[in-house]
């Protein structure tokens, strides 16, 4: 049974913190098939923003906590002595060999490989752990996939073409192309503004001296426009 929908967890470093949480289920790969021990990946972020995956059993190791379903010598289904929810598949701790660093970053999540390992037999009697543990990775596969499709970028679903690869390139030019334009014009209403402050600013100093006033006294714009144009007409 998989009942937490989480595939992924991300932890802040703090500079002295090695050993976190794995907060959903996960299996352990066929030793000899797959190039890690245990279903997971784990990527180290730096302040910078550059996703690093670290390597088990050289940066981290994989600590057991639960061990899952198993069968007695009856053949019944039973929990670990350590209380598992109910999931065929493990939980546990990522220990690091280096703490991740202040504004460092820390991800953890499911890593399944696509593939079916259950093999049966006609007229076999299904061990119901290989059944429990079959039915859970197809969902712990389901939440992987989804994972990641939140953090696509996904056409409405409303639209009416088929999207294809340049025509969603071709849309971000164009909003680029919009922003650096929406950009351009902000930077030119900032220039006018700075010259239109420049400008008062000097109409003030101007009307300052005719007028012979203290420079520490508020000046009223409109009455010293209206002193210049005098002196002006005078």
């Amino acid at each position: 049974m998989i009942s937490d929908e989480r595939a992924k967890q991300t932890f802040s470093g703090n500079g002295s913190s090695k050993k976190f949480p794995i907060p959903f289920d996960f299996f352990q790969n066929t030793a000899g098939v797959f190039d890690k021990n245990n279903q997971i990946s784990v990527i180290l972020t730096d302040v910078a923003g550059t996703e690093t995956p670290l390597t088990e059993d050289t940066d981290y190791e994989v600590e057991i906590h639960n061990t899952g379903l198993t069968e007695d010598t009856d053949g019944e289904t039973k929990l670990d002595d350590t209380g598992n929810s109910g999931s065929a598949g493990y939980s546990g701790y990522v220990v690091l060999n280096t703490a991740p660093a202040v504004g460092e970053k820390l991800t953890i999540m499911r890593d399944v490989p696509l593939v079916q390992e259950l093999n049966l037999a006609a007229g076999q009697e299904i061990p119901a752990v290989a059944l429990e543990s079959a039915l859970d990775k197809i969902v712990m596969t389901q939440q992987q996939l989804n994972e990641k499709l939140q953090r696509a970028i996904c056409y409405p679903v409303s639209a009416e073409e088929k999207p294809s690869a340049e025509g969603f390139l071709e849309q971000l030019n164009e909003l680029k192309d919009t922003a650096q334009k929406a950009q351009a014009e902000a930077q030119k209403a900032l220039s006018q503004a700075s010259d239109l402050k420049d400008e008062t600013l000097q109409i003030a100093r101007c009307a300052r001296n005719i007028a012979g006033a203290d420079e520490d006294v508020p000046v009223d714009i409109a009455i010293l426009l209206d002193e210049i144009k005098e002196t002006q007409e005078n």
